[in-house]
């Protein structure tokens, strides 16, 4: 596992050298989540690793919200905000995490906006 991890975090470093930023965070987000098994290990290679992008404090608001099951529909209602919105946010969220679903949301530990 901890090989995988150092992989997984050689390669987020190597897609952002080429500028593919999803994939970057994407490999990082597998390489922290195999790093998380190996009970707390750290190596260099792992402390490199790509850092995710910050989230604001509405994306926090709507993941929190997401990641307890609620739909998008019920986001907008106890928000106001319309849906859209909701949905445009998750995007944002999800492209910064590298997590392509809600279930996933739930796992992740996003960062906060500096």
């Amino acid at each position: 596992l901890l090989i995988a991890a150092e992989a997984a975090a050689e390669a987020a470093r190597a897609y952002q050298r080429e500028g593919r930023s999803a994939s970057a965070r994407a490999a990082a987000r597998r390489s922290q989540l195999l790093a998380q098994r190996c009970e707390g290990c750290r190596t260099p290679g792992l402390e490199r690793a790509v850092l995710p992008q910050p989230l604001t404090v509405r994306e926090r608001e709507i993941t929190g919200l997401a990641a307890q099951g609620l739909s998008s529909q019920r986001i907008a209602e106890r928000l106001v905000l319309s849906v859209r919105t909701v949905d445009n946010h998750l995007h944002h969220v999800y492209a910064k995490l590298g997590v392509s679903s809600r279930t996933e949301l739930a796992t992740v530990q996003p960062p906060s906006e500096g």
